[in-house]
């Protein structure tokens, strides 16, 4: 067996719990393991990991659920929706249900359909499988999907139905009981510059909000705060609405710093604002009202600056 050059060892608390989920659930093969030391060396693919039973030796702070906080594994699989079926077939519960994401690097763009899983202590999984390559980076070639305006009365409907989602409530969107109430808010929002409807640009429909918000910080700091509908999700719709916002609050607003702070299981939203080239500044634990961390993000006006020079993904009105 020819061993990779960067192996990861996962320190884990059970490891017979540990080699069950890992090849039962996974079908990851046991390549060796030592017994005695309560060690394994897996394999899946091309893809090489090492885990052990904690014994204190290594251990640099505390270990808590979930290990291996700030970090995921990607691991390179042919067949992601045959793996995805297999997985729910052992009734687990994924962190993340599959999705798509759109990497560049150089001039080479690369779309690969993804799933996240926690193992059983809680390190993150990141199983990828590649859909196309080659894709060039003309900015002609990107589509234009969504365009930013003023709140009307009559989205109030729109905006009542959209909140009532329980994925939006559990990553901290608010929700109102009536439409009379949807109504109000937009009455208020409609006073400030920094809010905003996504509307989808073919079709003009309802697509959610995007707003920038004061933290009673100092004046040109402000928070980014975003809604989408879920038929909407995981389709490029959120990150050009964010880019759009930025550039308006930046280039319209003047601001000096825009925030961005996502509950840490709301990954969708952190790849987003990563893709918008937001800096992650640090976790707050368990912050946030059901008690997860919160993860805090942010863009300076001279960061944004040298994004919008150099960016050739660039997407503007016509």
């Amino acid at each position: 067996m020819e061993f990779n050059k960067l192996i990861p060892e996962l320190t884990v608390s059970d490891i017979q719990q540990s080699k069950f989920f890992y090849t039962e659930v996974l079908g990851f093969r046991i390549e060796y393991e030592r017994v005695e030391d309560k060690f394994a060396f897996l394999s899946l693919g091309e893809a090489q990991l090492m885990i052990e039973e904690e014994n204190g030796n290594w251990d640099t702070g505390v270990m808590e659920y979930p290990f291996g906080r700030g970090i995921n594994f990607q691991i390179d699989i042919e067949n992601l929706n045959q793996f995805v079926a297999h997985v729910k077939e052992k009734e687990i519960v994924l962190f993340h249900d599959t999705f798509i994401s759109h990497y560049q690097c150089g001039d080479m763009c690369y779309e690969e359909k993804e799933v996240l899983i926690q193992d059983p202590d809680g390190y993150l999984l990141r199983f990828s499988e590649t859909q196309q390559t080659n894709r060039s980076t003309k900015k002609e070639e990107y589509k234009n999907l969504v365009k930013l305006i003023d709140w009307k009365e009559s989205d109030a409907n729109a905006l009542f139905e959209m909140c009532h989602d329980n994925t939006l409530r559990k990553c901290g969107i608010p929700y109102y009981d009536t439409i009379e109430e949807a109504r109000n808010v937009i009455k208020h929002w409609q006073n400030m510059k920094g809010s905003k409807v996504i509307i989808e640009k073919e079709t003009n429909s309802f697509v959610g909000f995007i707003i920038l918000s004061d933290m009673n910080r100092y004046d040109g700091y402000m928070e980014l705060e975003y809604a989408i509908e879920e038929k909407y999700r995981n389709k490029g719709y959120a990150t050009q609405a964010i880019k759009k916002m930025i550039d308006y609050g930046f280039r319209e607003m003047n601001l000096c710093a825009i925030a961005a702070w996502v509950r840490s299981h709301n990954v969708a939203s952190v790849r987003c604002l990563e893709k918008n080239h937001f800096v992650f500044e640090g976790r707050l634990r368990k912050h946030a009202r059901d008690k997860s961390d919160t993860l805090c993000f942010s863009m300076l006006r001279e960061e944004w600056k040298k994004v919008n020079k150099d960016n050739i993904c660039e997407i503007k009105d016509n």
